[in-house]
């Protein structure tokens, strides 16, 4: 997604998108086809040490953010079933600092606005 489109998004949903920023639990907007991350907030950005440049168009493995291979296995078998109910496991930041997290997923479709087409 190109940040025109994501930011037409946040136009066109400022409560959503507010309280997706204003969170106190770490949250990101991955796109399905490609597994990159389209936008992270301020609490994901803590917890992986980065900063939203840094992570922004790239996928988790790219990022190096699993700190298992066989827990990243079992997260994308159950990421492919649309959701992930309070799966607890490790990820790395970008620092390198091994940190226990537990998460929650569900695939939500958002219709794009066709920006610079």
């Amino acid at each position: 997604i190109k940040l025109p489109a994501v930011t037409e998004l946040k136009k066109a949903n400022p409560a959503f998108f507010k309280s997706f920023y204003s969170s106190p639990v770490a949250k990101a907007f991955i796109s399905i086809q490609t597994n990159k991350y389209i936008e992270v907030n301020n609490k994901f950005l803590n917890l992986f040490e980065c900063k939203r440049k840094q992570v922004i168009g790239l996928t988790a493995d790219e990022l190096n953010l699993w700190a298992s291979s066989v827990q990243r296995k079992i997260i994308l078998k159950e990421y492919k079933k649309k959701k992930i109910n309070t799966f607890n496991f490790d990820v790395k930041s970008l620092k390198g600092n091994v940190k226990n997290v537990i998460i929650s997923t569900e695939n939500i479709e958002i219709k794009i606005p066709m920006v610079g087409i």
